[in-house]
């Protein structure tokens, strides 16, 4: 056990590196800087392992294994069923990486079982300072890489979560492995055009700048790979008929989009594409569409736990859209009915689980199949308008012009409703 007011540590504090070894059931109580191994340290810490151990901080930078990494690096150690308490900067493993600028590295290490608590924590960003390996990364222009880390049952604040870290400076870059976690619009630009993985470390915002095909502009231009918004907004600064991300495939979730005329905008696609708990809002017209056909067949479109608002029109090629619990919303563009709530799918397309909601004077979704490809057919499986279940009796040709339906259908020359859509 150990109790001082700063740096407070069972073995070490300074210039050194640590290795090869294994602490259990240690108790420190301190002030500031508080490690079971290492307080504050410049150096290598390599293969120690902390396990049934408690970390008691009264002031902030606590750490399962060690508080403050200066210099160096961590690799092939861990924390398990450890506690850590502080008011800020407090990871399992590692309260806070500070100082020095370069490359860093968190390789081969794991937190498992451990609780990671924030006693009367300060305000503003020192709040988000608490995660399962690492609390903060206090680094300016540096590189931080986190490979190979596990975190498995841990909670941080009073909740089951095992984010590697808590909070970054938002000039540093992190890599969880392959991804990259960041705010610099350059560098994901040029992740993505690469096919890579892009975490978004914040909100954005992004000029629509670039030039895209027919002389629009757009913002992002995603060849492929994986942009994961990890819960953040992308803001787009753009004006006319522009395009925010323009993706040839690959996976879009877990963001927000704001404020663009196409929100996503798929051109000559080369692979799948997946939409993932995407909200599209504010000033968009169309959130998702096909400008140019796909270049390999058989792909596929998938939407999973969606919002969308406004126009979808999708074709070009896939063989198949699927919207699995997306909610299908009145757009926030003013452009009046039925543009602002309006389906034109092109190909076999299925709409399972998924709520419709119809606009302020209760007129239905529109469904305009006029090219609906021949032979294919839309599926309404599960769905509910404005919270209710529906049958086929609800929905109509829209050249009957019944208003009072829940869904209004345009269809393709030649074909009936009952060819067209399906309802389960």
């Amino acid at each position: 056990s150990g109790n001082a007011s700063s740096d407070c540590q069972a073995f070490i504090n300074g210039t050194v590196d640590i290795k090869n070894l294994k602490v259990d059931g240690a108790y420190i109580k301190g002030n500031g800087r508080s490690g079971v191994i290492a307080g504050s340290i410049y150096g290598n810490v390599d293969n120690c392992h902390v396990s049934n151990a408690t970390v008691d901080d009264a002031y902030w930078q606590a750490g399962g294994v060690v508080a403050m990494l200066n210099a160096g690096k961590i690799t092939n150690s861990s924390a398990t069923n450890v506690n850590v308490t502080s008011r800020s900067a407090a990871g399992a493993v590692v309260g806070i990486i500070n100082e020095t600028t370069g490359k860093r590295y968190v390789e081969n290490c794991s937190a498992i079982n451990c609780n990671v608590v924030a006693n009367n924590p300060y305000g503003g960003d020192y709040e988000k300072m608490f995660g399962a390996i690492a609390g903060s990364i206090n680094i300016s222009n540096s590189t931080v890489y986190f490979l190979n880390c596990t975190a498995e049952g841990n909670t941080v604040k009073g909740v089951a979560n095992d984010a590697i870290y808590g909070h970054s400076s938002a000039s540093t870059d992190v890599y969880l492995d392959d991804a990259i976690v960041t705010v610099n619009v350059a560098k994901i630009r040029e992740v993505l055009a690469n096919k890579g993985h892009v975490i978004l470390g914040g909100d954005i915002t992004v000029d629509v700048d670039q030039t895209a095909p027919y002389g629009n502009k757009l913002g992002i231009d995603m060849k492929g790979g994986i942009l994961d918004g990890n819960g953040h907004t992308i803001n787009f600064k753009a004006s006319g008929d522009s395009y925010g991300i323009m993706t040839a495939g690959g996976t879009i979730k877990n963001v927000a989009i704001d404020n663009v005329f196409r929100a996503v905008v798929i051109m000559c696609a080369n692979d799948n594409v997946v939409l993932d708990n995407v909200f599209v809002k504010g000033d968009v017209v169309y959130p998702v569409n096909t400008a140019e056909h796909a270049t390999v067949s058989g792909l596929t479109f998938t939407a999973t736990n969606c919002t969308f608002g406004g126009w979808l029109s999708l074709h070009g090629g896939f063989a198949s859209a699927s919207y699995d619990n997306c909610t299908f919303t009145i757009g926030e563009a003013n452009y009046g009915w039925p543009v602002d709530d309006l389906v034109k799918p092109f190909i076999n397309t299925t709409f399972t689980a998924c709520e419709f909601e119809l606009d302020e004077q209760g007129r239905g979704y529109y469904l305009d199949l006029s090219e609906l490809d021949a032979g294919c057919t839309v599926t309404l499986d599960g769905c509910t308008v404005n919270g209710e279940a529906f049958d086929a009796e609800k929905i109509d040709n829209a050249a009957d012009n019944d208003t009072t339906d829940y869904f209004m259908v345009e269809l393709p020359a030649g074909r009936t409703l009952e060819d067209c859509v399906i309802v389960k």
